[in-house]
């Protein structure tokens, strides 16, 4: 104990002399830190005055200082807390509820808002500019800070009251939860639901987003929507799933102590009160000791792990509407990057093909024409093509203008549909890169790219399956220019690959869509564009060939 005893003041407070070992300390220092001593001590002080013995950290030093009480500790890093005081102490710790009503602000809609009596009202107040349906009524909060993964429950508390409306047959109105992201409302977690009067109502959700936002609606039609009528609750606030419906805190416990207690099983965001005032000490959590692959936990105690050896890296999917036609997060690009965690862009573009297209517009959007502007830096024809081919054209290009190539790890390459279905030749034995063909195409898309950025690694992809619902005929049957199947496209690409000593995926026979589960991935009266299941299959396909082989 001397080891952290370092002074001793007299209470005259004339002198302070320090002290490296004291003789017949009373075994209660280790409690109080006001000592009155009756005996003898070593060095000078003759032991006829009462002196103040300070410890500068309880316990030793394993414990960090926080606060003196009333305080919040919170932090997934702090492992045990520990209360000190010099006299005896009654100490409560208890925990919010999670969130409630009062926690965030709101924003309001053509209502106001006044609390009395433990009832919050809303009462609509319509002047200027009607709105024009009930939805347009409402007022939102933000719930903040939730456990993402983690079970909640929102209550809103109407027991015992009455719609109170000078419009009879009125309900209490609805309500929507949704997911905030980046500050901006996402997702709905809870689709409009209507509130039930005269009881507790309660809705179970899994935190999708730390924050959440709460949007209440008054009423439902815009008939009923008249000056006056009034919104009542008791309350309103969100619990976690198992911590049941009071809206009381979750944990709640007191006791007395002298000198110290030490909670060894720390709970996050507690509140520590006692009477009188005392020190609250912390430790550092276990898991702060370890580390995975020698990253420590960051100050919430929390290890980012790699989706995979592949995160960080960036991949540009190249192709046509089956690449481009859907918007992230139903793109198959998007499942590429969830499965590896990779940047991924992409590129792909209705209607477009590897080879030369007749069309002017869509031939700017054909690959050999992007590794044409990638390798120039050169995108006029592209910037010219917008307004005339599809709709997303614009953010194309956008995209296409802001890749830095040098830094771009992967490409993926995926056209053919359109190539046999626009009559294009596979190849041209006397010019192995004619562009008017599909594997010459390829090749001068190739060569162009890797002249420029020798850094990218390609893979190729081949044509997936596909059939033709009007014509009662599916891809392994029906024929093209020259008497080709689209699968042959695919077989010459393989080729390609081969000779250029990149790899491939051979989608036409290894993706499993064929003629007898072709109706699962593929939407009614659509045999080109797989549905979600589809592109989640193409998806998972590519990305288990990049972390198998890159």
């Amino acid at each position: 104990m001397a080891e952290y005893i370092t002074k001793i003041r007299t209470t005259d407070g004339d002198k302070q002399v320090d002290y490296n070992a004291l003789a017949n300390l009373p075994q209660a220092l280790k409690n109080p830190n006001k000592l009155t001593f009756t005996g003898a001590v070593a060095g000078e002080y003759d032991g006829s005055k009462e002196v103040t013995v300070d410890i500068p950290v309880s316990g030793g030093s394993d414990w960090t200082f926080y606060s003196q009480t009333p305080c919040r500790l919170s932090g997934s890093s702090i492992g045990s807390v520990k209360l000190v005081s010099s006299e005896t102490c009654d100490y409560r710790i208890y925990s919010d509820t999670v969130k409630n009503m009062d926690s965030a602000g709101r924003t309001f809609h053509w209502l106001t808002e006044s609390h009395s009596n433990g009832v919050y009202e809303f009462t609509v107040s319509i002047v200027n500019n009607k709105p024009s349906g009930w939805y347009q009524v409402f007022w939102s909060m933000k719930f903040t800070d939730l456990e993402v993964g983690k079970a909640y429950k929102l209550y809103i508390d109407t027991t015992g009251l009455t719609p109170d409306s000078t419009t009879t047959g009125m309900n209490f109105g609805r309500f929507l939860l949704a997911s905030v992201v980046n500050g901006t409302k996402s997702d709905p977690i809870i689709n409009t639901t209507e509130v039930d009067h005269a009881r507790l109502n309660s809705w179970e959700f899994t935190a999708t987003t730390t924050d959440v936002l709460l949007e209440y609606y008054a009423g439902k039609e815009i008939s009923e929507l008249v000056n006056g009528y009034t919104v009542r609750f008791k309350d309103l606030y969100i619990n976690y799933a198992d911590a049941g419906s009071e809206h009381t805190p979750i944990l709640n416990q007191s006791g007395s102590f002298t000198g110290e207690q030490v909670f060894p099983e720390y709970t996050d965001r507690l509140h520590y009160e006692s009477t009188p005032s005392c020190a609250v000490y912390y430790s550092e959590a276990k898991s702060k000791l370890f580390t995975i692959n020698g990253q420590e936990p960051d100050i919430s105690g929390n290890i980012e792990i790699p989706v995979s050896r592949l995160q960080g890296r960036t991949l540009v999917c190249m192709g046509d509407s089956i690449t481009g036609m859907f918007a992230p997060p139903a793109d198959y690009p998007s499942v590429i990057a969830r499965l590896t965690g990779m940047a991924v862009h992409n590129l792909g573009m209705e209607g477009c093909r590897m080879s030369h297209h007749t069309d002017q517009y869509y031939d700017a959007f054909s690959m050999y024409q992007l590794a044409n502007a990638i390798s120039t830096g050169n995108y006029t024809l592209q910037e010219a093509a917008v307004g005339h081919t599809t709709n997303y054209a614009a953010n194309r290009v956008a995209t296409l203008k802001a890749i830095d190539w040098s830094k771009v790890d992967y490409v993926t390459v995926l056209y053919g549909t359109n190539d046999v279905q626009g009559g294009v030749a596979l190849d041209n034995a006397e010019d192995p890169k004619d562009t008017t063909t599909y594997l010459g195409a390829a090749r001068y898309a190739l060569e162009k790219l890797w002249m420029a950025y020798p850094n990218l690694k390609v893979l190729l992809l081949t044509p997936i399956y596909r059939y033709w619902p009007d014509a009662s005929q599916d891809s392994d049957e029906k024929t093209f220019t020259g008497g080709k199947h689209l699968y042959e496209f695919g077989d010459g690409l393989i080729e390609v690959a081969k000779a250029y000593k990149t790899p491939a995926v051979d989608l036409y026979r290894k993706l499993g869509i064929n003629k007898v589960n072709r109706s699962y991935y593929f939407p009614v009266g659509d045999g080109t564009h797989p549905n979600d299941l589809g592109r989640a299959l193409l998806g998972e396909k590519i990305a288990g060939k990049f972390l198998s082989e890159f």
